[in-house]
């Protein structure tokens, strides 16, 4: 009985570690490629990236433009969250080489080590998306109610 019972487990054990290591040898090239993860935004989050992108490529901004900046909200999009990208691009209209921070992010340090004249270039932008979206949204309802009052005085 005993060795009917050694038997058993020593096929079941072979029958295993065979069945683990033929899994690692069909597939060895898996572990190697150099596949770049292609990762699928929403429709939400497509608005989002355009909104910034729109936003700093500016308002008499060429398609080109506004094509390089949605390619770079992307590619930060791709490293880091929504608002760190939308305060990431606020720095590089200040003029800072945000290819340069090391060390994390530290907003504040960066906003607070602004020269003069490179504060003065962001002053009035909105100082986060949430902001940025507020501002956005309100926009649009003064132009939806700026087109409602040309309706009524033309109709």
């Amino acid at each position: 009985m005993r060795r009917i019972f050694v038997i058993g487990m020593t096929t079941a054990l072979i029958t295993a570690t065979s069945a683990i290591a033929l899994a690692d040898d069909e597939a060895p090239e898996a572990e190697h490629e150099d596949t770049e993860e292609v990762v699928e935004l929403s429709e939400a989050q497509m608005r989002k990236a355009e909104l910034i992108a729109d936003y700093f490529a500016g308002d008499e901004a060429t398609d080109e433009d506004s094509a390089a900046q949605l390619e770079k909200v992307l590619d930060l999009r791709s490293q880091t969250g929504w608002g760190a990208v939308y305060k990431l691009m606020l720095l590089a209209q200040a003029g800072v080489d945000i290819d340069a921070i090391e060390g994390g992010w530290a907003f504040g340090k960066h906003f607070k080590s602004l020269m003069e004249d490179e504060a003065e270039l962001i002053k009035d932008a909105p100082k986060n998306l949430g902001q940025l979206k507020k501002q956005q949204r309100d926009e649009m309802k003064a132009e939806r109610k700026a087109n409602k009052g040309q309706s009524k005085k033309n109709g």
